[in-house]
């Protein structure tokens, strides 16, 4: 178990550590992985919420105009549509039937991978200079001179913690 790293090893003898031990660490890294996971559920959800309310009734736009702006913006607009296609044919294939021709925002919302979300949400904030999701700093943060999305945190906490990774390996 990678919890053993956790303790003081010398002369080829882990100090202070004992079965009972990684059987608790593991399991308190389970239940915080749980929490975890539904934190950042709660967290996504609410942004799509959010930002499919402010397109709906705050924008001049509805949600196929904006998709279809978001789509053209983008360097290879054709390569993103058929990536939105494909996610929402793997997740919903009814929605993917009856809306394929004409994509609405609510649909994508529903099926798209948070990398998706990550990116039609910086798009609309830099038209939206604004919006509550700015005043919320959703989208960016400067460290050592890069910008780095809060969401990427929020999506890598959650992919950690929904495929089971190991969370309190190294917490001496």
């Amino acid at each position: 178990m990678s919890y053993r790293k956790n303790f003081q090893f010398d002369n080829g003898q882990y100090y202070h550590l004992s079965f009972d031990t990684l059987v608790d660490l593991s399991n308190i890294d389970m239940r915080l992985r749980y929490m975890l996971v539904h934190f950042c559920l709660d967290i996504e959800h609410c942004i799509k919420t959010k930002l499919l309310n402010e397109i709906t009734f705050q924008t001049e736009d509805d949600g196929y105009s904006f998709l279809g702006k978001y789509i053209a913006s983008n360097n290879n607009p054709s390569k993103i549509k058929q990536k939105i296609l494909t996610q929402i044919k793997r997740t919903n294939s009814k929605l993917y039937d009856k809306h394929h021709a004409q994509l609405p925002l609510w649909v994508v919302m529903e099926c798209c991978e948070f990398g998706v979300l990550e990116s039609i949400l910086a798009f609309y904030l830099a038209s939206n200079p604004n919006s509550a999701l700015i005043k919320l700093n959703v989208n960016r943060i400067e460290a050592d001179n890069n910008n780095i999305s809060l969401l990427s945190y929020v999506r890598n906490i959650r992919n950690k913690a929904a495929h089971n990774s190991v969370i309190l390996n190294s917490i001496r």
